[in-house]
């Protein structure tokens, strides 16, 4: 853990009712494209980088594989584009899974473990396992693709359609965020705790606003290229109490679990999409 981490993991971790999350059943009940198949998901995790400035002397681990100076930020949201759960301070050449396993091992970041048999959505830069449901590796995955050709290969495209879809949530709630916040494209000359502090501030602020209204969006709709703003470490709790959970590495058993659900909504939705054709 670096010194910038545990400078921002030292940041004030009480974020009271704003961060809280929201059932899944509020906002895609009801939805065909995504109910019931994915009724047991509950958010989606994805990292972020954000440009901060760094002191020559520590550079070299926090440039990123673009060539400029970052902190990857690991966060989870939920489907009312709220962060529930951010930890701000790993440099920029840190890979997403190790940030995401730091995050599972270490207690006192106090991830917001999924509840048994609830899951997260993760692309395929994170592991499938137990409590996180990535894509089939072998086909398309990201909506871009589809465009070309809308048509779907396998079962696994139709899963893993649906699925990115689903799980844009968090790129858009990135692009919102950056979008609102336009610091966090352009940060100015403090000591790198305070540039910490000020992404922690600008991720607090964005859920109080959406917690407060979700019609804030219609402004930010009309903004250019929102999607491409979206280019994330800091953990958002309901309290400051010591959290009693220890994360275990899945078993075997675990993992299979989750391959068997994974396998099995492919199914319900490639049999929906055929009947739709039919």
């Amino acid at each position: 853990m670096s010194d910038s981490e545990e400078e921002a993991n030292n940041l004030d971790m009480h974020m009271d009712e704003y961060i809280r999350r929201i059932d899944v059943e509020d906002y895609i009940q009801g939805d065909v494209r995504y109910w019931p198949y994915f009724k047991d998901c509950i958010g989606a995790i994805d990292g972020t980088h954000v440009a901060i400035l760094v002191p020559a002397e520590k550079q070299v681990p926090f440039m990123n594989r673009k060539g400029y100076t970052s902190t990857n930020i690991l966060a989870a949201c939920d489907f009312n584009m709220c962060f529930t759960f951010a930890l701000i301070g790993w440099e920029g050449s840190a890979h997403d899974t190790r940030i995401l396993m730091e995050a599972l091992r270490n207690s006192s970041l106090k991830f917001p473990q999924p509840p048994e048999g609830k899951y997260y959505l993760v692309d395929s830069g994170y592991p499938t396992m137990k409590g996180f449901l990535g894509p089939y590796k072998s086909a398309r995955y990201h909506i871009p693709q589809f465009r070309m050709s809308r048509a779907f290969r396998s079962p696994n495209e139709v899963f893993n359609y649906h699925h990115s879809s689903l799980r844009s949530v968090i790129e858009r709630t990135f692009g919102v965020c950056k979008a609102r916040w336009r610091i966090l494209q352009n940060m100015t000359k403090y000591t790198m705790k305070v540039q910490f502090r000020i992404i922690w501030s600008c991720f607090a602020l964005h859920n109080f606003i959406r917690r407060m209204g979700n019609n804030d969006l219609d402004v930010l709709e009309r903004l250019e290229h929102i999607n491409q703003i979206q280019e994330g470490e800091c953990g958002f709790e309901d309290d400051d109490s010591e959290s009693s959970f220890v994360w275990q590495q899945p078993t075997n058993e675990d993992t299979k679990e989750i391959i068997k659900l994974r396998n099995n909504i492919r199914d319900e939705l490639s049999n929906q999409n055929m009947s739709n054709v039919m």
